[in-house]
């Protein structure tokens, strides 16, 4: 499928958001990474909340992911939690929203709000509940201080090594430590 004018404005607006911030993505920054005139863009969006909005907004199936997880054995849930979310932030386009709602989120009190929900309400929540684990909801705060952790060192911060961490390690490393956030005692 052939990415429309529209398509490349919001994936620029993704991109400006995870490498500069919230605050510093403007219509006429992502206008200009996008090659269009900045009236293009306001024609398409009307204004830079509205672009930011959609840009950000993700399309995941939450529910196939929680599926994901909770299937099969309990001990092994943790490396299914990590290997499941990598999928997505190292996917190069599927990755960009969540990359681009983690950098909004540090600077920004309702971009914060939003990844709370996204991430902790409706992913790791259910994930926790559907397990029988008692304390869900600081078991899911556990799992997302780990998550964010690796989100923030691996993709915006480009720590070396952690950047050129190979998924299937981390899975091993990180879904080890998530594993016990969602089995052992807490």
């Amino acid at each position: 499928m052939e990415m429309t004018t529209r398509d490349l404005i919001l994936e620029e607006t993704r991109r400006q958001i995870a490498e500069h911030g919230l605050d510093a993505t403007t219509i006429r920054g992502v206008a200009r990474r996008a090659a269009v005139d900045p009236a293009l863009v306001r024609h398409y969006f009307h204004s830079r909340l509205e672009l930011i909005d959609e840009a950000t907004e993700l399309d995941l199936d939450i529910r196939r992911m929680v599926r994901v997880v909770v299937h099969g054995s309990p001990k092994l849930a943790g490396r299914r939690l990590v290997g499941t979310v990598l999928q997505v932030w190292d996917h190069p386009e599927a990755g960009l929203v969540p990359m681009a709602r983690l950098a909004a989120a540090l600077t920004d009190h309702n971009a914060a709000q939003l990844a709370r929900t996204d991430l902790i309400e409706q992913f790791l929540g259910e994930v926790v509940t559907r397990l029988g684990a008692d304390q869900p909801r600081l078991r899911a705060q556990l799992i997302a201080s780990q998550l964010l952790g690796l989100a923030l060192f691996r993709y915006l911060v480009s720590e070396p090594v952690l950047a050129g961490a190979t998924a299937a390690g981390l899975t091993s490393v990180f879904g080890d430590a998530v594993g016990r956030y969602l089995t052992e005692p807490v």
